[in-house]
């Protein structure tokens, strides 16, 4: 579930404005908008009709001009010395590419293996060490090591939590919610910071709203809330204020319908 960043190149697809703050700089696709490339497993298509359609909503809602393809399988198959055919890895996991020069898009990729119901290990809002020394009471359920910023010096424990994925459309859609928010926050559509701390909020929040029946929506619509990077709740209205520009076009986030 970890996002691969190569070094970079757009190859002319786009390009990032920079801009002095206040301002915000966000993604001005090229003139072209490509349409995204699917490589869905036969049997992915059989068992998760549901979550597929959900997965062309969501990239309706965005500018998918660096996004290249999207596979969705169930893993890579091996075969041991007798010819016997198995998988490494079970549950659910996913990776996104981020452009190259040999490879000028986004990639996305998820896997579905199974068997569901299945955990996903989530990551949540770290414990930091308070300036007294001291630890809040919650840091006697976080499991690992201190870890520590050479720079600073600030301490903290990492904290992690268990997603349940009950069948394969669940599955399709975690996993793939989590790895477009690394797409969007590179090409800057969505607001926030591009962790795995944020990435699995995001993808928890949009398995809910598919949960209830709810069809997918971005960060800046009215209702939609998920936990950020610090743990707090991302208010948009606090990300755009009034006056604040978009640099590049018209592809950036507005503020909040009424």
């Amino acid at each position: 579930m970890r996002s691969r960043q190569p070094a970079t190149a757009n190859a002319g697809l786009g390009t990032f404005i920079r801009a002095k703050p206040p301002e915000r700089c966000v993604w001005t696709p090229a003139p072209d908008n490509r349409r995204v490339r699917f490589f869905i497993h036969e049997k992915v298509k059989h068992r998760a009709a549901r979550a597929l359609a959900w997965v062309k909503a969501f990239l309706a809602l965005y500018d998918t001009s660096m996004l290249g393809w999207v596979r969705i399988d169930l893993g890579r198959e091996y075969r041991d010395r007798l010819g016997r055919r198995y998988r490494k890895y079970w549950g659910v996991y996913g990776r996104c590419w981020y452009p190259s020069q040999t490879q000028p898009t986004v990639r996305i990729s998820c896997q579905v293996p199974g068997p569901f119901p299945a955990d996903v290990i989530t990551r949540r809002k770290p414990v930091y060490r308070r300036p007294d020394s001291t630890w809040p009471p919650e840091a006697k359920q976080a499991i690992g090591p201190v870890l520590k910023d050479s720079r600073t010096g600030r301490q903290w424990r990492r904290v992690y939590g268990i997603t349940t994925v009950r069948t394969v459309d669940e599955a399709v859609v975690w996993i793939f919610a989590h790895e477009a928010f690394h797409w969007l926050r590179k090409t800057r559509q969505i607001p926030g910071r591009n962790t795995e701390v944020a990435a699995d909020a995001f993808a928890d929040a949009q398995l809910a709203r598919f949960r209830a029946g709810a069809p997918p929506q971005r960060p800046d619509q009215t209702g939609f809330w998920f936990a950020g990077q610090q743990g707090e709740l991302f208010d948009p209205t606090e990300w755009l204020q009034p006056g604040l520009a978009t640099c590049g076009g018209g592809h950036g986030i507005g503020p909040p319908t009424p």
